[in-house]
């Protein structure tokens, strides 16, 4: 059957013939159809007085043989029905006087029930009637269905696309980076670092220099080849923060130009990223802004009481990380020996970062490992194996290292050199009370007096001699250095 749309069926600006409206009514009232547009209810229902009472007129049998929709027809009278929905009742009472309206019994109860929110006498529930549309797909009968929404298909396309696996990785995991682009990196890290003439510094940051804005300017002026950036001493502008910001376009055209130059002398000391031109330029633009920020943090050194107490700072910071590193070690090694328990104890209790040793740099800028003068000989082998259990616990599976930083690797002067001289700590070398005596030096403790002794408060002397087993594990970290290279596998002397 057809339908007539809702938009049809009333036309509150239409006007209807005087003679025309009587024929109507007369029509309407003898067939007993009616119809009922509800937009409060989202349901349309077009029926008639005898249906909607149950159907026990003759018409009924009409109604079977037009969509067989005598099963569906609700058990509710109208007066019942429009009493509970006053804006059904509202409506019906223009909707009523409206021509075309089907005179089938058969074809009104279907729509009684497809549009209908309580056919048979029962009601669904309010969501599932909201969720509900004239155009929601529902099937009255064999013959009649009704189109199905676009939001469902739509539902069904979203639930369908979600069920696809995902090939972008979740922010929680590392993303791979192109080896290629980290190995161009690093080159031109370490090539800008000698095309500047920089110099490694033992604490803080490196030495680093910017180019004045008088020279900026002029060959922002110029544009002369000499009076721009070379290749015998790179210079770069980074000291953006005493310069205005109209000032800073010309600044950038420097640093543009030393890019360019930068980036031809690379290629031809390694002629074989001359594809990679652009990749090349890319890293060298990136290490740009990290420069910036070593000028700024280089900046704050300029006063070299302030520089020797960020040395000094940072020395003591290193002690006191080296000190929470041996105690942790020696709380996971515990229980197996009585040494490593009593040690283990002992840290927990008395050990402060005074007790360990700190490092200095020589002029070949190796770490150098200096000497307490209250501190015992026997006490650095005893730690030396304490570090290289640290790194054993770096590399759970013997292979690959946990992530963090690795300690810094130094060497013992006395035993690196022939005829090496101890390097003394010169930093806080004041001696840590209450350890066992055997910790102290002899020959440091004869030269105090008396009350200097007492006021150590040294307890009785302790064994600082490890097990072959775990000797033995700590000889397989010798060879590591950092978290490239690996440590020997376990029974590795035998």
């Amino acid at each position: 059957m057809d339908y007539i749309p809702a938009n049809q069926l009333y036309d509150s600006d239409a006007t209807i013939d005087a003679d025309k409206e009587t024929e109507d009514e007369d029509e309407i009232d003898d067939e007993g159809n009616v119809i009922i547009l509800s937009p409060a209810s989202e349901c349309l229902i077009l029926s008639g007085q005898s249906i909607l009472e149950g159907g026990q007129d003759g018409n009924h049998e009409s109604g079977s043989q037009h969509g067989g929709a005598s099963d569906y027809i609700p058990d509710i009278s109208v007066d019942d029905r429009l009493a509970r929905r006053p804006a059904m009742a509202k409506v019906y009472k223009k909707f009523k006087r409206q021509p075309g309206a089907p005179v089938r019994h058969g074809d009104m109860a279907e729509f009684v029930v497809a549009l209908c929110d309580d056919g048979r006498g029962r009601r669904t529930s309010a969501r599932t009637r909201r969720a509900r549309s004239v155009d929601s797909e529902r099937v009255i009968s064999s013959q009649t269905t009704v189109s199905e929404s676009s939001s469902t298909n739509a539902s069904s396309r979203t639930s369908t696309r979600r069920r696809r696996p995902s090939s972008k990785k979740p922010r929680n995991v590392r993303r791979g980076r192109d080896p290629v682009r980290v190995q161009i990196a690093a080159l031109v890290r370490s090539h800008a670092f000698d095309m500047m003439d920089r110099t490694r510094a033992p604490v803080g940051p490196d030495p680093i220099t910017s180019v004045s804005l008088a020279h900026v300017t002029r060959y922002a002026t110029t544009k002369r080849k000499e009076h721009g950036p070379n290749e015998d001493h790179l210079e770069l502008f980074l000291d953006f923060r005493s310069v205005l910001p109209t000032s800073r376009p010309i600044c950038n055209v420097w640093n543009t130009q030393a890019g360019a130059v930068f980036t031809a002398n690379f290629l031809r000391q390694y002629p074989e990223y001359q594809t990679q031109r652009a990749i090349v330029l890319a890293c060298f633009k990136a290490h740009l802004r990290q420069l910036e920020n070593q000028f700024n943090r280089f900046s704050a050194f300029d006063d070299e009481e302030t520089r020797e107490k960020a040395v000094v700072d940072r020395k003591v910071q290193l002690r006191r990380e080296r000190c929470s590193r041996r105690i942790k070690t020696l709380e996971a090694f515990r229980g197996k020996s009585a040494t490593v328990d009593r040690l283990a104890k002992l840290s927990r209790n008395k050990f402060d970062w005074k007790v360990c040793s700190g490092d200095d740099t020589d002029s070949d800028g190796e770490k150098v490992i200096t000497t307490l003068d209250w501190r015992a000989e026997e006490v650095r082998p005893m730690f030396r194996i304490v570090d290289l259990l640290t790194l054993v616990l770096r590399f759970p599976d013997g292979v690959h290292a946990t992530s963090g930083q690795f300690p810094q690797h130094r060497y013992d002067p006395v035993d690196a050199r022939e005829h090496g001289e101890p390097v003394l700590e010169r930093r806080r070398t004041d001696p840590q009370r209450g350890l066992p005596e055997n910790f102290y030096n002899p020959t440091w403790l004869r030269s105090l007096d008396e009350d200097a002794r007492e006021r150590l408060e040294m307890t009785r002397p302790i064994s600082f001699e490890f097990p072959r087993a775990l000797v033995g594990l700590a000889e397989t970290a010798v060879p590591v250095k950092d978290r490239k290279s690996k440590p020997l596998p376990r029974n590795w002397d035998i």
